[in-house]
């Protein structure tokens, strides 16, 4: 059930608990790739807002974050040529991109448990509810919750970014865009409805 009166005041994700080598790693993806550039961090706090809003504990919701602050480690597995491809990718160079979530984990895994939050969160954010997301191609009840928060929270944040090939979207037209993935059953509708509260609330300056 979301909470009535959401608290914000915590909106910044504790980095101290990630191991610093983790956390080296995806700025210095940051730096080489400026497609990248601040994605995780945007990523990371729509999660925690959405986790508040939605009554998570501040340990939940600040755990999310970290994951979601990890959501991009695996593109240091994706071939440089990828990363920095402004056209559209042919068959074989999306397949390998669409890896990225697998290999972030694989990367995580390295520091925690294979079955940690963290790690299946990171892993399964590019999933979809009906099966058509990647990269397992799971459905609703194999994807866990903090999955499906992050799978929100990063349509959202890449929508109002810019990327190479495009220039970012309004907030209210990102918001339309998450709306009907949510109607096509790609989206956690709760978690979309969560995030419309955030935005009637002036909360989504991210």
């Amino acid at each position: 059930m979301l909470a009535m009166t959401p608290d914000h005041s915590h909106t910044t994700p504790p980095e101290q608990h990630l191991p610093l080598e983790l956390i080296q790693k995806r700025d210095q993806l940051e730096f080489e790739y400026p497609s990248l550039k601040g994605h995780s961090s945007r990523v990371a706090k729509v999660s925690l807002l959405l986790a508040t809003t939605l009554g998570w504990s501040l340990v939940d919701a600040q755990q999310l974050a970290l994951a979601a602050s990890m959501i991009d480690v695996g593109m240091a597995c994706v071939p440089a040529e990828l990363l920095n491809n402004r056209g559209p990718l042919n068959q074989v160079a999306r397949k390998r991109l669409v890896q990225h979530p697998l290999f972030g984990a694989r990367i995580l895994a390295e520091y925690f448990t294979p079955e940690h939050m963290i790690v299946k969160a990171v892993a399964q954010h590019h999933e979809r509810l009906d099966g058509s997301g990647y990269t397992l191609g799971l459905t609703s009840n194999s994807i866990s919750d903090e999955a499906k928060v992050l799978a929100v929270a990063d349509v959202f944040a890449a929508l109002t970014q810019s990327r190479p090939y495009r220039h970012e979207l309004r907030t209210n037209v990102a918001l339309l865009m998450v709306q009907k993935e949510a109607l096509q059953g790609k989206l956690e509708p709760h978690v979309v409805q969560a995030l419309l509260g955030l935005y009637k609330q002036n909360s989504l300056d991210v």
